[in-house]
């Protein structure tokens, strides 16, 4: 699922348009595991698949329930295993949902102002 996220931003970079239905798919298939196993921390699942989840949760741009809901899993996770998930990650994803609150209108085909592409 992340190799193809990163693939469909590589692509972006070069248009200047996120083929959404990456994001989409993958955030539907990221809450179904979150749903069933709570957040995959890397002592369940491994370093860079851990890694892969905290990136699709950022790329969940398009759901922000659903991102939201991704912040909170990795909180209570970070609660039960303090080591497993860092606080920088935490605090990366709190700051692009507030980021996207404030600066994206969900409502417009247009990216926020001043940026080529969508979502980066």
């Amino acid at each position: 699922m992340a190799r193809l996220d990163q693939l469909a931003r590589a692509e972006a970079q070069k248009t200047g348009l996120l083929n959404t239905t990456v994001d989409r798919r993958n955030t539907r298939k990221l809450a179904v595991l979150v749903r069933r196993y709570g957040w995959p921390a890397p002592a369940l699942v491994g370093k860079s698949a851990a890694r892969a989840a905290w990136l699709l949760a950022q790329h969940a741009d398009l759901d922000p329930l659903l991102q939201q809901s991704f912040l909170d899993a990795m909180r209570h996770s970070q609660r039960s295993t303090p080591d497993e998930i860092t606080k920088r990650s935490i605090g990366l994803l709190r700051r692009r949902i507030a980021y996207m609150r404030l600066h994206y209108d969900w409502y417009s085909p247009r990216p926020p102002k001043g940026r080529s592409c969508m979502f980066r």
